[in-house]
This record gives C-alpha cells, structure tokens and sequence, in this order.
C-alpha cells in the first residue's frame, strides 16, 4: 500500500507541478552562480594572460559560434544550438578553479531539468499511449499489458493520472523510412499541455502495440 500510495503522488498533477517550480527555481539559481563563476574565471584569466592576448586568442572562436548559433537558429536546428554554445564558451573555463566550478553549476543544472522533463514526460506519453481517450491503438495494447513488464507498469502509472488536468493542443503524423525493414513506417507526434505548467511536452508515438527498442545505429530516418 506504501509503494502505491507513492506512486499516486509521483505522478499526480501537484507532484508534477512541484517538481517543475522546484525546477525553475534551481534553474534559475545555478544558472546564477554558473554566471557568476565564469566571470571571476574571465577575471582571472584576464589578470593571468593579459587583455590583448586573451582577446586575439578568443575572439575567433567566439565569431565563429556567434555565426554559427545564429546558422543554426536561422535554419530552424535549435537542438544544436546547446551544444555549439558548450563547444565555444566552456574551453575556457578549464583554466582556473572558478571556471570548473561553474561548470559543475552547469551540469547540476542540465541534470535536474533532464531528470524532471523525463519524469513529465513519461506521464504524457502513458497516457497519450494508452488512455482509452488518446490511445490510436488502445485495444491492441490493452491486451498485451500482463505479458510485457513495461506495459504493466504503464498501466499502473496510468491509474494514478488526472485525465482531466491534459489537453491535447496539437497532433501530426509523420512518415519515415525504416532502413533495416525498407518499410515506410507512421509515427505520431502528440503535444499536451498539463494544467498549472507553463509551456507544453510533445512526445512521440511510434504506433507499435508491442514494446519495440530500436539500436542506436538503426534510427529510421525522415
């Protein structure tokens, strides 16, 4: 009764609210002393080096992911964006204490709003996955929840949802190819929104009735 009593808190819409302020909050106070820490590094470095040769040495790089951050914007790939902003502001940081000091401040902040997207999303999709009001294939996958352990425990996690508190705000199918079948294959991209939030989860639906995990080398491709 314990371990089930959690279970319904976990994954009620309060929880998921709490975890997501608690979220905003630590983002907000790392990014801070993240902040705070690359600067004193800047300082130092500058003290160390000397002005003009720490401003030949980062000026190039810097103009080349100012260009490249904006590429990547203009072209709509924003998933690259991070990671062309880690590559070009973070080497820098490895000279002195103050610098890895905000790198930790970093990856303390990139862990919790990863660990509480993955939570919040899990809900939406067991129950974009298998409610009986969203589910494309509900019947299908009702039949197979005792003979799959992850299905099992989705339904479980389903039980403790409130229905009420999702809004499905836009749905599209997309088409893809799967390279190891050559088969064209559907997959259906969902995004709810969840009461008391901000902003809205998208997750994706891969249409199978059955558990299906895909090799990292075997993505199909749009």
């Amino acid at each position: 009764m314990l371990a089930v009593r959690f279970q319904y808190w976990l994954y009620s819409t309060k929880t998921l609210k709490i975890f997501y302020g608690l979220r905003l909050l630590l983002t907000i106070g790392f990014f801070g002393a993240f902040l705070l820490g690359y600067a004193l590094n800047l300082a130092y470095v500058f003290v160390l080096y000397g002005r003009d040769f720490v401003t030949l040495s980062l000026s190039p790089l810097l103009f080349l992911g100012v260009v490249m951050i904006l590429w990547a914007l203009l072209t709509k790939h924003y998933s690259l964006v991070k990671s062309i902003a880690i590559v070009v502001f973070l080497p820098i940081t490895f000279f002195s204490e103050y610098g890895l000091s905000s790198d930790l401040y970093l990856f303390a902040l990139f862990l919790i709003s990863k660990i509480e997207k993955s939570h919040r999303t899990y809900a939406v999709k067991v129950l974009s996955s298998f409610s009986k009001t969203y589910s494309p294939l509900y019947k299908e996958r009702l039949a197979n929840k005792k003979d799959y352990r992850a299905y099992t425990y989705a339904y479980r996690v389903l039980d403790c949802l409130q229905e009420e508190d999702y809004t499905l705000v836009r749905e599209k199918t997309v088409t893809i190819s799967n390279k190891k079948t050559g088969i064209y294959e559907k997959t259906l991209e969902r995004t709810f929104k969840i009461k008391g939030i901000l902003g809205t989860t998208t997750i994706k639906d891969e249409l199978y009735s059955r558990p299906y995990k895909k090799a990292f080398f075997l993505r199909p491709s749009i």
